[in-house]
């Protein structure tokens, strides 16, 4: 279910706190682990507007002596200036050492035992990725297209929301009926776009020899941070580096743009909003 955040904005740095009791020797038992296996809980959270995706905090579990028991308070500050659309907060039970045993056991570190996530929707749908409605006729774009991606320029080290703006026809239809409060086609229509937005910003950085997926962590994520946080959030294989990936979609963009888009389709379960 999501809930809504009230009172959010650009400039707020958000606080969410929690405490959570877990029987540490229950749930390695449970797991098929070694009592002594280290465990911990991990908190991450991304935004479905901007697809930014953060490690918040991770906490080892040191289970008490006498009941097996551990009670962590879980902090995680997120950026207001980092969120767009909802924002989903991941709480996971995860093995922390590395095993070489074998069989079907979790034996790899970041092995996920439990989970819990909550979905926020953002106040007013504010967020990072900047929308503006306009009327295409009057900026020189085809008339009747639904929305356009305007990057501005191809330094991919400036900030990413002074290049970045989404416009939405609002000649065309079915994008009117969406912007409408209530709205039963919006999902599929934001479904649609978001699919647009990962290809297009995605394919032109491919493009671009210019463009290099080890980007400076900036308070202010640069358009080459987004579009890297998108490549690994959709579209790299698992345990694949994000120099590999931008490797291997390269070529495989220039070979077959379609198969990329089909699998950024298949990682935002596109269309997930239609049923």
């Amino acid at each position: 279910m999501t809930t809504v955040l009230p009172g959010s904005d650009y400039e707020s740095l958000h606080e969410f706190e929690r405490i959570v009791r877990v029987d540490v020797l229950g749930a390695a038992r449970a797991s098929g682990l070694d009592p002594e296996v280290q465990l911990g809980l991990h908190v991450r959270y991304w935004s479905t507007g901007t697809l930014v995706r953060r490690s918040a905090t991770m906490e080892r579990l040191v289970p008490d002596a006498t009941t097996g028991w551990a009670q962590v308070h879980l902090a995680a500050p997120v950026k207001g200036a980092e969120l767009a659309g909802d924002l989903v907060l991941e709480t996971t039970l995860v093995r922390v050492d590395e095993s070489d045993s074998e069989g079907f056991t979790a034996r790899r570190a970041g092995s996920v035992l439990w989970s819990d996530m909550l979905q926020l929707a953002l106040e007013g749908a504010g967020g990072l990725l900047p929308i503006a409605p306009v009327r295409f006729v009057e900026q020189g774009l085809p008339a009747a297209a639904a929305w356009y991606v305007s990057l501005d320029g191809s330094d991919w080290t400036a900030p990413a929301m002074g290049s970045l703006l989404v416009l939405l026809n609002v000649d065309n239809g079915a994008v009117t009926r969406a912007l409408e409060a209530g709205s039963t086609s919006s999902a599929a229509i934001w479904d649609t776009l978001m699919v647009d937005v990962v290809c297009d910003l995605v394919g032109r950085a491919l493009d671009d020899e210019e463009y290099e997926p080890d980007q400076p962590e900036d308070a202010e994520i640069s358009t080459g941070q987004l579009v890297t946080n998108l490549i690994r959030s959709f579209l790299s294989h698992p345990g694949e580096s994000a120099h590999d990936a931008v490797a291997r979609l390269r070529g495989e963009w220039r070979r077959d743009p379609s198969r990329v888009r089909a699998l950024a389709q298949s990682t935002l379960r596109f269309p997930g909003s239609v049923s």
